[in-house]
């Protein structure tokens, strides 16, 4: 288990799911959300992220193959200058 990795998607849970209880306690109530509503929902996005990150998620062989194709990849393509001929 690596402690770095449990915290880093504790934390992408947290602004997750701090973000979507705002917006559906805004939807749904039609009121702004409070701070008490808010904090559980980041709650339970931070346990939730937390325990995904504890399980050790790897993203799949060919996730991974596409991922290093995408960042070694220097070709660029010809970019046009000037102005357009009508």
């Amino acid at each position: 288990m690596d402690t770095y990795t449990v915290a880093l998607f504790g934390l992408i849970g947290l602004v997750v799911a701090l973000i979507l209880t705002g917006g559906l306690v805004s939807m749904i109530f039609g009121e702004e959300p409070s701070l008490g509503q808010l904090g559980a929902g980041a709650a339970a996005g931070a346990a939730a992220g937390g325990a995904l990150g504890f399980t050790g998620l790897t993203l799949p062989a060919d996730m991974g193959k596409m991922l290093e194709s995408l960042q070694t990849d220097s070709s660029e393509p010809e970019m046009k200058t000037g102005f357009p001929t009508f």
